[in-house]
């Protein structure tokens, strides 16, 4: 359509360019010759000469426009090619205008979605946030817990080796009771067999004595070969009767280095007329005082030098009138 609306437009152009250009050269030529000769003009017109010349310029018009017309529509084709390649093109640019509006949709739904998993990774972050807090507060919390184990199992330590060495020591005093237990064992032992051997002695004493006081008198005093030393007997009143003598004694264990004092009493209605002590060690027994308590008994205080037991015997002799 437009190819030919060019054609027709160049073509009525080229005619009335003919025609003006025509009409030009019949004035001329007919006013040039009017004025030379008069008529003659008009004669040589009527020839037709100048028709032959417009005629060879048409000619060489129509060349000349056929040459333009060829070319217009050269470079109208040129342009319609250009027209479809630029169509083409602009398929080519709405495909992808329409391709990348696609990408962006996607893109827009991408991002959409990204912003979504962002919001639920910012919630995650700040729950995990909130797990890393409190985790690090346990952490503290038992570390402090830890802090205190070992403090306390320091002390528990601390605690054991004392007990350790308490037990140390409660065995060393265990291991020294033994040994004086032991120790007073064998102290009692023998003085065990010191007593049998005091008992033994007294259930002999009577054997012993060889010696006899007169009337009026009384035993004052057994001498180690059996004699007696007698003292006569004062009646209260000046009155006489039967005299009876009789011998009372009181044992006790002595420790070492350890004093004592030791009393014995006649019995009832009758008095003391002398005492006497007796020690399986004398060597190892000092007396340092000896004196009577009243006429119904004596009081004998020893001390024992020796490092051990020591078992002691005082004997009180007694008279009765009877």
């Amino acid at each position: 359509m437009h190819s030919r609306l060019w054609k027709n437009v160049a073509a009525m152009a080229l005619v009335v360019a003919v025609t003006l250009s025509a009409q030009g050269n019949g004035n001329g030529n007919g006013n040039g010759n009017g004025n030379g000769n008069g008529n003659g003009s008009s004669n040589s017109g009527s020839n037709g000469v100048p028709f032959q010349g417009l005629q060879s310029q048409i000619d060489q018009i129509q060349l000349d426009l056929d040459s333009a017309l060829a070319d217009i529509q050269s470079q109208i084709d040129a342009l319609e090619g250009n027209q479809q390649a630029q169509g083409a093109l602009i398929d080519a640019l709405n495909t992808a205008v329409f391709l990348l509006q696609s990408r962006v949709t996607q893109n827009e739904a991408d991002i959409a979605a990204l912003g979504a998993l962002s919001a639920t990774q910012a919630q995650l972050i700040t729950a995990l946030q909130s797990q890393l807090a409190a985790a690090e507060a346990r952490i503290t919390a038992n570390e402090n817990n830890i802090a205190a184990l070992i403090a306390a199992d320091q002390l528990l330590h601390q605690l054991i080796a004392a007990l350790e060495d308490r037990v140390a020591t409660l065995e060393a005093q265990v291991a020294q009771n033994t040994s004086d237990i032991a120790t007073l064992q064998a102290d009692l032992a023998a003085v065990q067999q010191q007593l049998l051997l005091v008992q033994q002695e007294l259930a002999l004493k009577q054997n012993r004595v060889n010696g006899v006081c007169g009337t009026g008198s009384a035993i004052r005093q057994i001498n180690s070969d059996g004699t007696v030393v007698c003292e006569a007997i004062t009646g209260g009143g000046g009155g006489g009767g039967t005299f009876n003598s009789l011998s009372v004694n009181r044992g006790a264990i002595i420790s070492a280095g350890g004093v004592m004092t030791l009393s014995e009493f006649c019995p009832s209605g009758s008095k003391t007329t002398g005492a006497g002590y007796e020690s399986t060690t004398n060597t190892s027994m000092v007396v340092y005082e000896i004196q009577p308590n009243g006429n119904i008994g004596w009081d004998i205080s020893f001390r024992n030098t020796s490092t051990g037991l020591q078992f002691i015997t005082i004997y009180v002799m007694c008279g009765q009138v009877l």
